[in-house]
């Protein structure tokens, strides 16, 4: 991972020499967090190059498409209607990068990796607080619970948005294919 990317920000927790359980899960939800900031960052920097290929292609081809017939009026050996066949590629890479949703995977990972690395921060700030207080096991124990469902509410709202995005073009997909309007539900 590039240093110009999203990191995991870690701050300095000093755990106990002799860890207790809730010093322990509290570690491993931490590291659960780094895992999950870092997938979201691997697959967004995937996505965007993807994306960044489709938009590419697609400007490239809008612009031959366009320069197709001022070249058949200057020079007259070259066929107008060539660049029609251009735009129609341009606008299927754009269909392209909708159906399999490279750009707005793209801006989805990034909002996540960022909302989960804002999480962590918050994460390990109240349990350094709760050390320094020499909070109960309990009161630990609290916190580590709530950090724990907002990881998972955080990647099961993305993928929740996910699902939508794929069950919207597959019914599209299926429209086509049938020639009959979507449901919505």
């Amino acid at each position: 991972m590039s240093k110009r990317n999203i990191q995991p920000y870690l701050i300095r927790v000093d755990l106990p020499a002799e860890l207790r359980a809730t010093d322990q899960n509290f570690a491993d939800v931490r590291d659960k967090y780094v895992e999950a900031v870092e997938w979201y960052t691997a697959e967004k920097d995937a996505k965007s190059r993807m994306s960044k290929a489709l938009r590419a292609a697609s400007i490239v081809l809008a612009v031959v498409g366009g320069a197709v017939p001022l070249l058949a009026a200057v020079m007259g050996s070259v066929d107008s209607a060539i660049g029609y066949i251009f735009l129609a590629l341009a606008a299927g890479v754009q269909v392209l990068d909708r159906y399999f949703g490279y750009s707005s995977a793209w801006a989805r990972y990034a909002e996540a990796a960022l909302k989960l690395n804002g999480v962590l921060l918050e994460y390990q700030l109240e349990y350094a607080r709760s050390l320094a207080v020499h909070a109960s096991d309990e009161e630990k124990w609290k916190v580590i619970e709530a950090y724990s469902r907002d990881l998972v509410r955080i990647v099961n709202d993305e993928t929740q948005v996910w699902h939508t995005l794929f069950t919207d073009i597959a019914n599209n997909a299926d429209y086509l294919n049938e020639g009959a309007p979507p449901e919505r539900a």
